[in-house]
């Protein structure tokens, strides 16, 4: 009977260290499975890590350019400011210079018929005599008279010739002024977009890192569509049939459930 007894709890004893053996097997799979997602999730916390380092240089980029144009088209607006200013002095000046030369010409005018006056005051008194020179005296003024006039005309239509271009000159630059300014909002309003997704992007990645890290510390499972076969164990021995008859000795392996792990 002692050896019926020591038989018993001889197989007793072996098959519940083969059914620990089986269960440490199962346990030390799921452990290497465990470091192994760990790992991936450190390769892929370390990857997003440096994307957004990446965009954040990017950003940082785009931030200067997008200074540098502002300042570009204040600078063109200023200048096209002060290109108006010259504009409105030259009008200005323009319609002087168009007074100037309407007083000449009365001055002109009035030069002449004061010239006929003095011609025909001069006229009866020397009826009677025969005096060249004073009738060539008389020529010489008025000659010098109209040559004085008309170079003051011919100098004031050069101005007005001159005023006339650079008139010109600073419309055409306006104009180019206004076409740069146009392409410089254009491109100025293309970078702020472009920014904006970047900005968008560059949140959403650090959204995505922050749930990452949270996911690492509070020992979730690494992101990405994982399944995980579990196994559940009684965790019965049959050794403890020493200890009662009705001991019943089952499977250490009670189902298997398969975890599937998806990432939005």
């Amino acid at each position: 009977q002692m050896r019926a007894t020591s038989d018993k709890s001889l197989r007793l004893v072996l098959s519940t260290f083969k059914n620990l053996r089986e269960e440490l097997c199962h346990l030390q799979d799921d452990l290497g499975k465990l470091e192994t997602d760990n790992i991936l999730l450190k390769k892929d916390l370390a990857f997003k890590d440096s994307q957004v380092k990446e965009y954040e240089t990017m950003l940082a980029s785009l931030r200067e350019n997008n200074r540098q144009q502002q300042q570009g088209l204040r600078d063109s607006t200023a200048r096209c400011r002060s290109l108006e200013e010259q504009l409105l002095s030259l009008r200005l000046s323009e319609g002087d210079k168009d007074c100037q030369l309407k007083e000449l010409e009365y001055s002109r005018r009035a030069l002449e018929q004061e010239i006929q006056s003095l011609k025909l005051q001069v006229r009866p008194p020397l009826a009677g005599c025969s005096s060249p020179t004073l009738q060539t005296t008389t020529d010489e003024l008025s000659s010098r008279y109209v040559e004085m006039i008309n170079n003051l005309r011919e100098d004031k239509d050069r101005e007005i010739r001159s005023l006339r271009s650079q008139i010109c000159q600073f419309q055409q630059d306006i104009t180019r002024r206004e076409g740069s300014n146009s392409d410089l909002q254009m491109r100025l309003h293309e970078l702020t977009s472009l920014l904006e997704d970047k900005e968008a992007f560059i949140k959403q990645q650090q959204e995505e890192l922050f749930r990452l890290k949270h996911e690492k510390l509070s020992g979730s499972q690494s992101p990405g569509v994982t399944a995980i076969i579990t196994k559940k164990y009684r965790n019965q021995y049959p050794i403890l049939g020493l200890l009662s008859d009705d001991y019943k000795v089952t499977s250490p392996v009670n189902k298997s459930q398969t975890i599937v792990i998806e990432r939005t």
